[in-house]
């Protein structure tokens, strides 16, 4: 009786088993990113051609939300407009020392999609989609106009809300 019963579950754990049968080629792996600014030019397409897109500012320390209003949106566009290809970190060396947690999250709502800004520093931001595949698309802010700064667009929004 007790040699059925172990055949019966070895069975079994074999049907089960082999419903469990993944094809990990079919994803791209985290080194076969298209190009560095790859989310990059995918919400800068978004936000080119649709107007009604939301966004919220979420401070990382407070936990305090607040939704951005038109000029902060306007801001945001503008922002991404003015990047360059030197606006890009490629370099790993120089994001080791990067904290954990950002000091602002901006989260943009597209109709498609939903990114992620994490805002670390004055000069360091990331961009990456709610459930993307590839790593962030790192942007360095400091050759960007200092109106288009998402850290001071973020703060004073901040402190004006």
């Amino acid at each position: 009786m007790k040699k059925y019963l172990f055949i019966g579950a070895l069975i079994t754990l074999l049907f089960i088993s082999s419903g469990c049968n993944l094809n990990y080629n079919e994803y791209p792996s985290f080194e076969t990113k298209p190009a560095y600014d790859f989310y990059t030019n995918s919400l800068t397409s978004e936000l080119s051609e649709e107007s009604d897109f939301q966004v919220m500012l979420l401070e990382t320390n407070y936990s305090a939300e607040i939704d951005v209003d038109a000029n902060g949106k306007d801001t945001l566009k503008d922002f991404f407009m003015s990047l360059s290809e030197n606006s890009f970190i490629t370099d790993k060396l120089i994001l080791k020392d990067l904290p954990e947690k950002p000091i602002y999250r901006l989260y943009v709502s597209t109709k498609d999609e939903k990114y992620v800004i994490n805002i670390f520093s004055e000069d360091i931001a990331s961009l990456h989609p709610w459930d993307g595949l590839f790593t962030e698309d790192y942007i360095n802010m400091t050759s960007s106009p200092k109106a288009y700064n998402l850290y001071g667009l973020c703060s004073y929004i901040f402190k004006n809300r």
